[in-house]
């Protein structure tokens, strides 16, 4: 990893790794096992072990006699490669980030390409993105290491049986179930720190590197992990005639010394003309209820205060309020568009 470097760009890459493997986002079993890989601490390879032993079991299964060390376990062995592409795959879904896998430097070092434009903003939503990545980086290598251990086992077992839960999909089933408990680990965390510490803007953190980086979505019983979930199928083709286009926009005022915050909604409907233009059908808009400003008059489901957010799922409440009036005979097509990532998953 630090091979070509010259010696003020070793220390350099060195105190970049040793600060990832010191993140906050890493919990206390992954952060141990990220410090034992990194130094070669496991019992493995030939200089510990001996015969077959010293041998990667899950590549002796299929012919390959391949020394086993801790890059190989967690880089370069096939199970290994086949778990960082879904990882991959799942992670630019929901961010558009892609990653490096060609380097053991982000594998097992966890040390992501900054964006290469400079982009004040897209430099802060890579930083944005940095403890979602680190946990799903420090749990995807532990997964991997215990889905070794199982392999090892029932190789060199009396019976040589097949392993249970080492394939790449069930490592995955348990990346995701780790990553599920971290996560609401994190959202009780920021809850405590703000209701409890009085430390303010610590959910309002959450919501920016956990939310708004399509990493997690937030329900009603809590966050709810997204980077797993299937992709949605997009409407294909262009929209027929006779169908209605409800476009949703969403605007938000924020508190001035004089003068509170303000969220309003706006819905707009487009009838699809035979020639394929569009002919104005409605218009609505709408201030957003809240707790903080309606009080008591405000619905039961309504947001504790003002946010953008909330201005978008009142625009998207509206838009299927509508949808539903006019699909209940089942003859007219809707298409619904809204602008928020976050609206569009809930929904």
């Amino acid at each position: 990893m630090v091979e070509g470097l010259s010696a003020g760009e070793r220390r350099k890459r060195i105190r970049s790794i040793a600060e990832g493997m010191r993140h906050q986002s890493i919990p206390p079993q992954e952060a141990h096992h990220m410090c034992v890989t990194m130094h070669h601490g496991h019992w493995l390879g030939g200089q510990k072990c001996k015969g077959d032993q010293a041998l990667c079991a899950q590549c002796l299964r299929t012919g390959t006699r391949v020394e086993e060390t801790a890059t190989h376990v967690h880089h370069d062995c096939a199970t290994a490669k086949a778990v960082w592409e879904l990882v991959a795959g799942h992670w630019h879904r929901a961010t558009g980030e892609e990653l490096d896998l060609s380097s053991p430097l982000q594998t097992i070092a966890g040390l992501r390409k900054p964006p290469a434009t400079g982009c004040e903003s897209a430099t802060a939503a890579w930083k944005a993105r940095e403890p979602a990545w680190r946990l799903l980086h420090s749990v995807t290598l532990l997964q991997l290491y215990r889905a070794r251990c199982r392999s090892h086992a029932a190789y060199h077992g009396k019976e040589g049986s097949s392993p249970k839960k080492a394939d790449a999909r069930a490592v995955l089933t348990q990346v995701r179930r780790r990553m599920q408990d971290r996560l609401e680990f994190e959202h009780r965390k920021a809850v405590n720190a703000e209701g409890i510490a009085g430390r303010r803007g610590a959910r309002a953190l959450f919501h920016t590197q956990w939310v708004n980086t399509g990493v997690a979505t937030m329900r009603k019983q809590g966050p709810r992990l997204h980077i797993f979930t299937r992709p949605r199928e997009e409407a294909g083709g262009a929209p027929v005639e006779g169908t209605l286009l409800i476009r949703t926009g969403a605007a938000l005022v924020r508190s001035t010394a004089r003068q509170g915050p303000a969220a309003g909604w706006s819905v707009t409907v487009h009838e699809v003309q035979g020639d394929g233009s569009e002919k104005l059908h409605l218009k609505a808009s709408g201030a957003v209820p809240t707790r903080s400003t309606h009080g008591a008059r405000a619905p039961p489901q309504a947001p504790t205060r003002q946010t953008e957010q909330a201005a978008h799922q009142a625009a998207a409440a509206a838009a299927l309020v509508y949808d539903r009036q006019k699909t209940r005979g089942g003859q007219c097509r809707v298409l619904i568009t809204t602008s928020s990532d976050t609206a569009y998953r809930n929904i």
